[in-house]
């Protein structure tokens, strides 16, 4: 069995904990730490759109249209903006 990082998208697997417990901190000096919260505290503080993006949960943020062009495409690049919001 291939155990590499490289192959862990081959390998079936549940996570190991709870996704929606998962909260992103970041301090005035930017730091940034993850808190896994117990189920009360979890749902006293959602998650923000911003947890939600770095975890790989759907984010409900609009989907975004092919660009056909440099002008489309940068008009897209507004999204980025969203989390960080």
């Amino acid at each position: 069995m291939k155990t590499s990082p490289q192959f862990v998208d081959e390998v079936p697997h549940k996570p190991a904990t709870d996704y929606s417990r998962w909260r992103l901190q970041v301090t005035d000096f930017g730091r940034h730490q993850w808190k896994y919260l117990s189920p009360e505290q979890s749902a006293a503080s959602p998650q923000t759109i911003e947890d939600k993006f770095w975890l790989g949960l759907e984010t409900s943020l609009p989907q975004l249209p092919e660009p056909r062009n440099p002008f489309d495409a940068a008009r897209n690049g507004e999204f980025t903006g969203i989390p960080q919001q």
